[in-house]
């Protein structure tokens, strides 16, 4: 995604507006089970791109999930024309460069198997049922992870990411 917010902000830059861009890629996968059985399995990734401009205190913003660089440099031009329109803001809108440490490493972690996640899902349905004679069935068990890679930029000079992740 730091592509797509690079593109972003070194088109603002020959177009003279200053701008944020908000950059967001997630990947993962649910899994349910019911009974032993495998009622759905659904893969997933979403992303997409925020852009917030800023012409004087007027702030404009536009966001796309097409990654073209067309469709980008059509959510820049449609977020300046909304900074045109807006009202001014009562302060600064952008917000400063602030000193960081080094970014860590952005490693993406390695994906269980399906095989593998449905065993186990099976199996701690199993478990949950065999806990007690009381337990008789189950609503569903179910699996769910997703990996996010986020990526944040500003004409005032920097660009970042960071990877968030669930399971």
């Amino acid at each position: 995604m730091r592509e797509y917010v690079e593109m972003i902000l070194e088109n603002a830059s020959g177009q003279g507006v200053e701008c944020e861009v908000f950059a967001e890629d997630t990947r993962g996968i649910e899994l349910e089970v019911h009974r032993g059985e495998v009622e759905s399995i659904e893969k997933f990734r979403d992303r997409g791109v925020g852009i917030r401009v800023a012409r004087g205190r007027r702030v404009g913003y536009a966001f796309t999930s097409e990654l073209s660089g067309g469709a980008l440099e059509k959510a820049l031009l449609e977020a300046a024309r909304s900074a045109e329109v807006s009202s001014p803001a009562l302060t600064s809108v952008l917000a400063d460069r602030i000193p960081m440490e080094a970014e860590p490493g952005l490693e993406e972690p390695e994906p269980a198997g399906i095989r593998e996640i449905t065993e186990r899902v099976i199996e701690m349905e199993a478990e949950a049922i065999d806990y007690s004679p009381e337990v008789v069935n189950t609503r569903n068990a179910g699996y769910s992870e997703s990996w996010t890679r986020v990526t944040v930029g500003s004409s005032k000079g920097f660009v970042r990411e960071e990877n968030r992740g669930y399971c």
